[in-house]
């Protein structure tokens, strides 16, 4: 006896749900709304500065986005902190400092605005750039990853 095919269940029309924009897991007191004071900043972040992030939004006990604040309203002299002997080290690799992934920085408008400032008081480089050499200064590697010629 042959099988015999099974029909395909009806397609439903319309709409798929809406997304809420949130990774699986993720709740409303960990990622803010755009709207409620709050901006979206897209950049697309080597691999490396994003493990930087999370590495030390983990020693210090905040979320990525709130370690970025911390570094504009530092790098704007609201802040007067210097980084713990105790933090993590990192050693960057090469294939982490070529990949790029998209991260999505919610922060509140008045960071954002001092972020812009300090931007172009660098000669307006971009979003990306600013944040990258944030974390670098952060991290102890003021003059780049490495020396020129250091690494092919």
């Amino acid at each position: 006896m042959a099988p015999t095919a099974r029909p395909s269940p009806p397609r439903k029309r319309g709409r798929p749900p809406k997304s809420s924009g949130r990774p699986p897991g993720a709740t409303s007191a960990r990622t803010p709304v755009a709207g409620r004071g709050y901006v979206q900043v897209a950049l697309a972040l080597p691999r490396f500065h994003l493990r930087v992030l999370e590495s030390e939004g983990k020693f210090i006990g905040k979320r990525r986005s709130e370690v970025l604040e911390f570094l504009v309203q530092r790098k704007a002299g609201i802040l007067d902190v210097n980084r713990s002997a105790s933090a993590p080290k990192y050693e960057p690799d090469p294939k982490e400092l070529a990949t790029s992934e998209r991260f999505i920085w919610h922060c509140p408008a008045e960071v954002k605005k001092r972020f812009d400032e300090l931007r172009m008081a660098m000669g307006n480089i971009g979003a990306r750039e600013w944040v990258i050499f944030a974390i670098n200064e952060w991290i102890g590697l003021k003059a780049g990853i490495w020396g020129v010629g250091e690494r092919s």
